[in-house]
């Protein structure tokens, strides 16, 4: 088959203070809810708003706009515009009006994701993206599966389809391959294959050497801290998704997962195919249980997604993003320098898209393993500084993508919300 990169959902339509100004009259502070709170009162980028008798909510159902004088229960994420006066940052805000911004609703998506979990016989989990197939749905089979037994776990789903306004995905075309490890693959592993937990000072890479072929993680010494090592091995195996823990130990698409501290600044995790994944043990202790385990699940998506091997080369523009740094100068051992961004505009949209994957599929770990799915954009933007007012900086952009994703994909309806089988 042929495999395309995940060109990831859309950007959201972000609207500026001007153009809404304009139109409404009042001025207006746009977010994502931060805590959903009351209909009469909840918070938009930590901010308290709040809502009464007086206060227009413009709702859109089916594309139909209404305004009504009723307060709304609003969904944790959900972007909002809020008008009325404006005070300080310390008092709260009377809004006017608050008018929902734009969603994913409607947008056509196309990927390439494994199968997680099948939910019901037209319904399954890919891409951290619930999917519903319908008569109309064109389903196309891989060489050796029988299309009678239907989508199962672990197989391979390149698929195209539109965002119903419940969040799920209606596919209108599928291909389905069965999991595979290939000869290249499995020579990727290997030679990301080592213990990262012997690696000592003595060790460590020769300043020179760092320079002119960049930072080798087989040569980042490990950091001994019984009780923090104790602590991210436990985050991990939570992680860990449990049709990837029954697999047998020969079985070749079994990833042998380890996670080790080492005494880094990056503000992101290292994951490599082989399953090890270097966690800086700055950010460790910077961050709870709740707050470190969605950035430990990003990095592990990477892997269970074989990103450094199915986007070869331009997977090398995913890295140097991702992690910055001296990190951005890493190498893999079969996979080359990562340096750069590739080539221009599309390099940039192609780590764009490789990011949400990650992100979305994130929250599935991060469900899946019992943590609060709420906490991913919260880590995110809490990494930016080490205040503890955060939600004063600038918000990234992943962080607000994952808020909508939360608004959208996991609303209390969503199919996404059912406990994994076991």
């Amino acid at each position: 088959m042929t495999r395309r990169f995940i060109c990831g959902l859309a950007p959201l339509l972000l609207f500026t203070c001007v153009a809404l100004c304009a139109q409404d009259g009042d001025p207006s502070v746009e977010g994502y809810v931060t805590n959903a709170g009351t209909p009469a009162s909840f918070e938009l980028n930590g901010r308290t708003v709040l809502c009464d008798a007086n206060t227009i909510t413009q709702r859109t159902t089916r594309g139909v706009k209404s305004d009504t004088h009723d307060c709304v229960q609003h969904l944790y994420g959900e972007h909002l515009a809020i008008f009325g006066k404006i005070p300080s940052q310390s008092r709260p805000i009377l809004a006017t009006k608050i008018r929902p911004l734009a969603t994913f609703a409607g947008q056509a998506v196309e990927g390439l994701a494994l199968i997680d979990e099948v939910m019901a016989p037209d319904l399954f989990r890919a891409d951290g993206l619930a999917f519903r197939t319908t008569p109309a749905t064109e389903i196309h089979w891989d060489e050796g599966l029988h299309p009678g037994e239907g989508v199962k776990m672990q197989q391979w789903v390149e698929y195209h389809g539109k965002i119903g306004e419940d969040g799920v995905v209606v596919a209108s075309w599928i291909f389905v391959s069965a999991p595979n490890v290939d000869p290249a693959e499995k020579k990727l592993r290997d030679k990301n294959e080592f213990d990262p937990s012997a690696v000592t000072k003595a060790d460590q890479q020769d300043p020179i050497a760092k320079f002119f072929i960049g930072t080798d993680y087989k040569r980042i010494p490990a950091l001994k801290d019984v009780a923090l090592q104790d602590r991210i091995d436990a985050i991990g195996k939570r992680l860990v998704p449990v049709y990837q823990s029954k697999l047998p130990d020969d079985d070749p698409n079994k990833i042998n997962f380890r996670f080790q501290l080492v005494d880094k600044h990056w503000k992101q995790c290292v994951g490599l195919p082989s399953g090890v994944m270097l966690v800086p043990a700055s950010m460790a202790k910077q961050l709870n249980d709740e707050q470190l385990a969605p950035i430990m699940a990003y990095t592990m998506v990477t892997i269970l997604e074989k990103q450094a091997y199915r986007y070869r080369p331009t997977g090398q523009a995913l890295h140097a993003i991702e992690y910055g740094g001296d990190v951005a100068g890493l190498l893999i051992p079969g996979f080359g320098l990562l340096t750069g961004i590739g080539t221009g505009i599309s390099g940039r949209k192609i780590a764009e898209g490789y990011e949400q994957q990650g992100d979305r599929m994130s929250l599935v770990l991060l469900h899946d393993g019992g943590f609060d799915i709420q906490q991913a954009p919260l880590s995110w933007w809490r990494l930016q500084t080490d205040k503890p007012d955060f939600m004063k900086s600038s918000m990234p952009s992943r962080s607000a993508y994952l808020f909508q994703a939360i608004a959208d994909f996991w609303n209390p309806a969503s199919p996404l919300r059912t406990p994994p089988a076991q």
